[in-house]
């Protein structure tokens, strides 16, 4: 945490405030974590960020604030996905580039910091590109966005799925948007256990009616292809966690059959499961 506050002091660049939940307790998930940060702000424009986080850029507090003064801009990160499939997920498109500006670490020595740079969209060197969902590493948003969205306790009690679901929440108001002038360090790779895939369950179930999503359009058949690709991962996931196959078929019919059912992907599915 110290590392993380002299970051922020050293390169925000604006007046601010910095606001830690105490949770060494446990007592929190982290949507009621951040429903706690938002009650005790003052400020017109907050930001969400991990602990494992260094920042770059310097001045990025004006940036953001830059970025959020245009009405129609509700959320911003640095890694998001154009694309977010009925099928339960991570926010990467998969089929195409994520929209993604960050220096990711590994916990492995000798594996070197990678510059993370990309985008799915045509115009490489825009300032700013829509996206569905974001990552929770960091995102900011203006303060009254949360008159019309509020972090999800019931659904997401613990530390997963809660920056899909603020997302697709805002997304309904604002746009969302990942931002390529504000460059960070992250130091985590991730949790991709029971936990994470439950969550990701519990979003597709609560988004239903919303999902797949797309930033800007994509033809039928790489809708097809989206859907079909991230339902091969997903039963990779279902295996590799332990997931019974009868758990496994029943999760790959509900997700599975609707607007992109494709008879030959269905049943490769199914054989997968079967003969693991």
């Amino acid at each position: 945490m110290e590392q993380l506050i002299g970051s922020i002091v050293a390169t925000i660049g604006v007046e601010h405030e910095i606001i830690a939940i105490d949770n060494s307790k446990g007592e929190y998930g982290i949507c009621k974590a951040y429903n706690k940060g938002i009650l005790q702000s003052k400020f017109d424009f907050i930001c969400f960020v991990h602990e494992d986080v260094v920042f770059e850029t310097s001045d990025w507090g004006r940036k953001a604030i830059d970025h959020l003064s245009e009405p129609e801009i509700g959320l911003i990160g640095v890694a998001g996905g154009s694309s977010k499939s009925l099928v339960p997920s991570s926010w990467a498109p998969f089929i195409v580039e994520a929209e993604r500006s960050y220096f990711q670490h590994y916990k492995d020595d000798h594996r070197l910091p990678q510059l993370f740079s990309t985008s799915a969209y045509e115009n490489k060197g825009a300032v700013r590109n829509e996206v569905v969902c974001i990552d929770g590493m960091w995102f900011c948003a203006r303060k009254e966005v949360f008159q019309y969205s509020r972090f999800d306790e019931q659904n997401f009690p613990g530390f997963h799925g809660y920056d899909q679901d603020i997302s697709l929440q805002i997304g309904r108001k604002f746009k969302v948007s990942v931002v390529f002038d504000i460059l960070l360090h992250h130091y985590s790779e991730g949790v991709y256990d029971r936990k994470w895939m439950e969550a990701c369950i519990t979003l597709s179930r609560k988004w239903r009616s919303v999902l797949p999503a797309f930033a800007f359009s994509y033809s039928r058949f790489n809708s097809i292809r989206q859907h079909w690709t991230v339902m091969n991962i997903f039963v990779d996931y279902l295996q590799n966690l332990g997931y019974s196959r009868f758990h496994s078929l029943k999760l790959l019919f509900e997700f599975g059959i609707g607007r992109y059912f494709s008879i030959m992907p269905f049943l490769a599915s199914i054989k997968k499961i079967l003969l693991r």
